[in-house]
């Protein structure tokens, strides 16, 4: 009697050892998975952030319609050793954006009409796009959306403070007009407080030449 079993093995066909090309192939076919798994799991920062990013995935490239900020890459920053310390901006300012301070030994990196990169001088990482250890800083069309978080007092502007679901950032959300707020994302292991996002919030100002992405 022909089983299920043997029907299986029939249209299976004998078997047959996998040459080292073919296991090199699967190896390496694998390996990417894991990194775009991994990367897909370090996307956070709000629930609209958490569907996209991939400014970078690292999370690609900024288009129409950006990404909000997220994380990057899928690849984890190194703690800072020493908390970071606010000092006056004193570089040219970027088009689209005003920043009064600025971390102490850090440089903007990149800006375009969509985002603001901030990182420290002679950063390995030198792509604009990519967000892990960094600070970034983009408009986010209003769409209805209400972040929920802890309430920040950012200057003269209140604000609400997110967690990312991995906890590999912290965003802080500002209503920037009626159809768009200013969010500026924080890689955890910064040494930065609460406060000093805010103050560092503070002095963000951005002008007519940024757009906001969509979610």
């Amino acid at each position: 009697m022909t089983t299920l079993h043997d029907q299986l093995n029939e249209l299976a066909g004998p078997l047959t050892q996998p040459s080292p090309e073919q296991v090199d192939a699967d190896v390496a076919r694998g390996r990417r998975a894991l990194r775009r798994r991994r990367a897909l799991q370090a996307t956070g920062g709000s629930a609209v952030a958490a569907a996209v990013l991939a400014a970078a995935l690292t999370y690609g490239t900024v288009g129409s319609n950006p990404p909000v900020p997220s994380t990057a890459a899928g690849s984890s920053a190194p703690a800072a050793t020493t908390p970071l310390r606010l000092v006056a901006f004193q570089g040219e300012q970027p088009e689209g954006y005003t920043l009064d301070t600025i971390p102490d030994g850090w440089e903007i990196q990149g800006v375009n009409a969509y985002r603001l990169t901030l990182a420290p001088i002679g950063a390995s990482d030198q792509e604009p796009d990519s967000f892990a250890g960094k600070i970034v800083v983009m408009l986010q069309s209003d769409e209805g959306f209400v972040p929920e978080g802890t309430t920040v007092r950012a200057g003269d502007r209140s604000g609400v403070l997110v967690d990312s679901p991995d906890g590999l950032a912290r965003t802080l959300w500002i209503k920037h007009s009626a159809d768009a707020w200013v969010l500026v994302q924080v890689w955890s292991g910064l040494g930065m407080s609460v406060d000093d996002i805010a103050d560092l919030a503070a002095g963000i100002h951005v002008h007519a030449d940024a757009q906001p992405g969509h979610g």
